[in-house]
C-alpha cells in the first residue's frame, strides 16, 4: 500500500507508514488511487524494511569472524613452533612427536571447520544486509542511484570488476543513507576507504596463503609459510573489525534518515 502522504510503498498489512508514520487505511489508499490517471502504468515501488535486526546479525557475525581469526592466528603460531621443534629434534621420542602432531592436526581441523561455517554465514547475511540497505534507499526516494540491490551484491562475484565495483556500490549506500535527499553532495570520509583496503589486502593474502599451504609438502616448506599464515589471520581480524564499523555507521545513517523523514512530516 502506498502512503497517502509521502508515497513510500508499505507492506499490505502495515497500519502506519514506515517512513513518515502516517496512518494507512484502505480508504486513504483508494483516495490516492482515484487521483492517479487510470491509464497510467504505475511502477512497482520498494518497501522500506527496518534493517536494525539484520544489521545486528551482521555485526555479531563479524565479531565472530574476528574472534575466529584471532584463534586461528594463535593456532598457526603454535603449529609454527611445533614444526620448528620437529625440525630441530626438540622431542624426546618419536611417540611424543606424533602425539603432539596429532593433537595439532585435530585442533587445526576443528578451527578450520568453525572458520568455514562462520565465513559462509557472514557472506550470506552480509549480502542480505547490502541488498536491504540498497533497497531501502529506493524506498526513501533517493534519485540518481547507479546500483540496484541485486548488483550491489552481485558485483562481489564478478571477476576483476569485484576489485572496485563493490566499493562503489557501498560508497553509494553510505552517501545516500546519510543524506537521501542530496546524497551526491555527501562525502564518505576515510573509514570506507580503509574498509576496502583491508578487505582487498586480506583477501589477497588469504588466497596466497591457501595456495602455498596446499603446495607445501616438506617440513621446511610448511615452516616457511607459517609467518604468512599468521599474517593472514591478523589481516582477517583487522578487516572484520573495520567492516563492523562500516555496517554500524550505515545502519545508523538509515535510522537517522527515517527519523528526519518522520520529523519533517509532523513538524
Amino acid at each position: 500500500m502506498d502512503c497517502p502522504q509521502c508515497g513510500v510503498r508499505n507492506e499490505p498489512a502495515s497500519a502506519s507508514c514506515v517512513r513518515c508514520g502516517a496512518a494507512l487505511s484502505p480508504a486513504a489508499a483508494s483516495q490516492v488511487s482515484s487521483r492517479a490517471p487510470v491509464s497510467a502504468a504505475q511502477p512497482a515501488g520498494r518497501v522500506f524494511r527496518d534493517p536494525k535486526r539484520l544489521t545486528q546479525w551482521v555485526q555479531w557475525l563479524l565479531i565472530g569472524a574476528a574472534v575466529t581469526a584471532l584463534v586461528s592466528g594463535a593456532s598457526e603460531f603454535v603449529q609454527f613452533q611445533l614444526l620448528t621443534r620437529m625440525r630441530d629434534g626438540g622431542f624426546a621420542s618419536e611417540a611424543d612427536m606424533m602425539s603432539a602432531a596429532n593433537a595439532n592436526d585435530m585442533r587445526q581441523g576443528a578451527i578450520g571447520i568453525i572458520m568455514l561455517l562462520v565465513y559462509i554465514a557472514t557472506v550470506v547475511v552480509f549480502s542480505m544486509w547490502i541488498y536491504r540497505a540498497n533497497s531501502n534507499l529506493h524506498a526513501l526516494g533517493c534519485q540518481g542511484l547507479r546500483f540496484t540491490p541485486g548488483w550491489a551484491v552481485g558485483w562481489y562475484f564478478v571477476p576483476f570488476a569485484n576489485l572496485w565495483k563493490p566499493f562503489q556500490a557501498m560508497k553509494e549506500i553510505w552517501r545516500a543513507s546519510k543524506n537521501p535527499a542530496n546524497w551526491q553532495a555527501e562525502s564518505t570520509g576515510s573509514l570506507l576507504g580503509w574498509w576496502w583496503f583491508w578487505w582487498l589486502i586480506s583477501s589477497f593474502v588469504d588466497n596466497v596463503s591457501a595456495r602455498l599451504s596446499f603446495r607445501a609438502e616438506t617440513l621446511d616448506a610448511m615452516i616457511g609459510i607459517g609467518p604468512l599464515n599468521i599474517a593472514s589471520s591478523a589481516l582477517d581480524l583487522v578487516a572484520a573489525l573495520v567492516a563492523f564499523r562500516v555496517v554500524k555507521r550505515i545502519g545508523g545513517f538509515q535510522a537517522m534518515a527515517m527519523d528526519r523523514s518522520l520529523s519533517a512530516v509532523f513538524a
